[in-house]
């Protein structure tokens, strides 16, 4: 389920899984982090991200006692291969959940390279010599 702000609830069963399609543009290792918001009194929050079939990372996510608050976790590192579109699932493994739990974004960061929101781009100049 979404929320009024799109973030993904509703997890309850270890079996039900939030999926999405992506594509790899440069091979390398990736960096996969969750921005959640997960409250106690939850006792394990654990959560899965498969990238393809067989490649995974799994780890706690970051507890908190403010239903407001959103927590970035770090899952794991994997290597992927470009160009190719992966199947990207989450699920959350360490059920029951009794607290709050929203995912509000999930990223896949090339390792060894700054992250940046803006697009690369380069400037020259045009025939006339101006930039």
């Amino acid at each position: 389920m979404l929320d009024d702000w799109d973030q993904i609830t509703g997890f309850q069963h270890r079996d039900q899984q939030a999926i999405w399609r992506a594509k790899i543009t440069a091979a390398g290792n990736y960096r996969i982090e969750v921005d959640a918001i997960c409250t106690s009194p939850t006792q394990e929050a654990r959560m899965r991200i498969y990238v393809g079939e067989k490649l995974f990372v799994e780890d706690l996510l970051l507890l908190s006692d403010n239903p407001e608050s959103v927590a970035t976790t770090t899952l794991g590192e994997l290597p992927l291969g470009a160009p190719e579109t992966y199947l990207i699932s989450a699920e959350m493994v360490g059920l029951p959940l009794i607290g709050k739990l929203a995912i509000r974004e999930i990223r896949l960061i090339p390792t060894g390279a700054e992250a940046s929101p803006l697009p690369k781009f380069s400037i020259t100049e045009d025939s006339a010599g101006t930039n």
